[in-house]
């Protein structure tokens, strides 16, 4: 076979066999890692699936870049930073994006880690609010004795009994009762209104719509939001909660990402005017209070005089960032997109109100 006439591609391919061992333990580990990490239940593959996030997610480049995610992937993915990650297990990443809505939380007012057992949370709204501390493990629920399978058990039953030790190392054996956990609860004592929050869930903005709605500014002289436990939730609820306290088109805040900013304005007249209110607002808030509810406490420092609000309790945690989740058979990937600022170019991010 005459390779003269074939040179011009011969030359580029020996060179590349020459160098072929170094290329298949390259692309090798790299397919690996790929793999391993985005075992996906999407019929497109890894790469396919970065190439389509570096295209759609506009995400802002201080934060996540196509770059940055195929760098994870040929590490692993086992950054656990502010701006990227990757949980390997399906109930931590189950964690993180039922936050708020997990099925635990709902029935028994607990959150507990699936591993370990240990409570993470308990809601003071609960039945078993009294009974349970943060920090305590459970050790045994009914018969049941693997934290992994805690979750089920919970879920089988409206009344269990549970084994827990506590931060002294004493065991005990306690009864709890599980009932319909909501994520606002309001009531009108005298001349104050109170709205406590444990989430800006999807469904929240009903009834908080519908209280304000109900209220008689004259009797009313307070008007006081508990988000003290309150870790966020849903931008669209947030923007709707605003807009039933703020005059219409009052400027909320600004979305920053790689490619776009989005400006929130209020979209409607309020439900209950605050600038025709003459009482105050008062707004309970703590370390555990953060994304959506600092925004919440945020948008309304900007736009309400000091004589009419009241802002209480302990610096918040300072998330103000957007997020986006995406799922996979095992695990998922969570990354940051966007940055939140008042409409002065304030951001609490990092340092909390």
């Amino acid at each position: 076979m005459d390779m003269g006439r074939y040179a011009i591609f011969w030359k580029p391919l020996r060179h590349l066999l020459s160098r072929k061992l170094e290329y298949v333990l390259l692309f090798g580990s790299c397919f690996v890692a790929t793999q391993f990490a985005y075992h996906s239940t999407d019929s497109y593959s890894a790469s396919s699936y970065l190439s389509q996030v570096g295209r759609a997610i506009n995400a802002s480049s201080e934060f996540i870049t196509e770059q940055d995610l195929t760098a994870a992937v040929e590490t692993g993915l086992r950054t656990k930073d502010r701006y990227i990650s990757f949980l390997e297990s399906e109930h931590e990443f189950n964690d993180l994006y039922q936050s708020y809505d997990s099925p635990d939380r709902k029935k028994y007012g607990i959150r507990f880690d699936r591993k370990t057992g240990v409570i993470t949370d308990v809601l003071r709204h609960s039945k078993n609010y009294a009974l349970l501390q943060p920090g305590e493990t459970i050790i045994r629920v009914a018969a049941e004795e693997k934290p992994e399978k805690f979750l089920a058990a919970f879920q089988a039953s409206n009344e269990l009994n549970v084994v827990v030790r506590g931060t002294n190392k004493i065991e005990r054996s306690i009864k709890l009762q599980s009932g319909e956990l909501k994520s606002l609860y309001t009531e009108v004592e005298g001349d104050t209104a109170r709205v406590t929050m444990y989430s800006f869930a999807y469904e929240t903005h009903v009834p908080f719509v519908n209280f304000l709605d109900s209220l008689d500014a004259k009797r009313i002289h307070t008007i006081e939001f508990d988000l003290s436990q309150c870790p966020g939730g849903r931008v669209n609820t947030l923007t709707t909660l605003l807009s039933s306290l703020l005059p219409k088109n009052t400027k909320m805040f600004t979305e920053v990402r790689r490619n776009k900013t989005i400006a929130y304005s209020t979209a409607r007249t309020p439900d209950f005017d605050l600038t025709k209110f003459n009482g105050r607002i008062r707004v309970l808030k703590s370390a555990r209070t953060a994304s959506a509810a600092e925004i919440f406490i945020g948008v309304l420092k900007y736009n309400l005089p000091k004589e009419k609000l009241d802002v209480v309790g302990d610096t918040t945690y300072g998330k103000w960032s957007t997020i986006q989740f995406k799922k996979f058979l095992k695990g998922g990937l969570v990354m940051t997109i966007g940055r939140v600022y008042l409409p002065d170019g304030t951001t609490y991010e990092g340092h909390g109100i």
